[in-house]
């Protein structure tokens, strides 16, 4: 098996990730990744599996239709830029995926971050399983 060689274009800088939630603009201790753009792209390329979906996140003013949950729990707001290709392998079967540009809502919990998160310039990005994905929006 050839390993994957390095990404020139991966320019990874300075901090260690933190393990706090991020409250409003970027902790400083949290990586920014440079990543190229594709032309006409309003995000950088991301590819996933699977069940799994990358989002943008949306900021308050933003969002246009506000979903309350009835526990309590916020409720999360993000653009799909990239969605893996639906395969369950418990299922043995294809589930529906988000469309790219979808609006998707989702709870966070108490307890934590809901999936993993990167920041891309000011841009707060988290691969998500479909499972917590509320609801969805179709694109524009």
């Amino acid at each position: 098996m050839i390993p994957n060689p390095p990404n020139p274009n991966f320019e990874p800088t300075g901090g260690t990730p933190s393990n706090d939630p991020p409250l409003g603009p970027r902790p400083p201790s949290v990586p920014t990744i440079h990543l190229p753009k594709t032309a006409g792209s309003p995000s950088p390329p991301f590819l996933v599996f699977g069940l799994n979906v990358v989002v943008r996140m949306l900021k308050d003013e933003e969002v246009l239709v506000p979903v309350q949950c009835p526990r309590g729990q916020p409720v999360q707001y993000g653009v799909v830029v990239s969605a893996g290709d639906g395969f369950d392998p418990q299922a043995i079967q294809f589930r529906a995926m988000p469309p790219v540009g979808a609006t998707v809502a989702f709870e966070e919990t108490t307890e934590g971050i809901e999936g993993h998160y990167l920041f891309v310039g000011d841009d707060e990005f988290r691969v998500l399983h479909l499972d917590v994905i509320t609801i969805g929006f179709p694109p524009k």
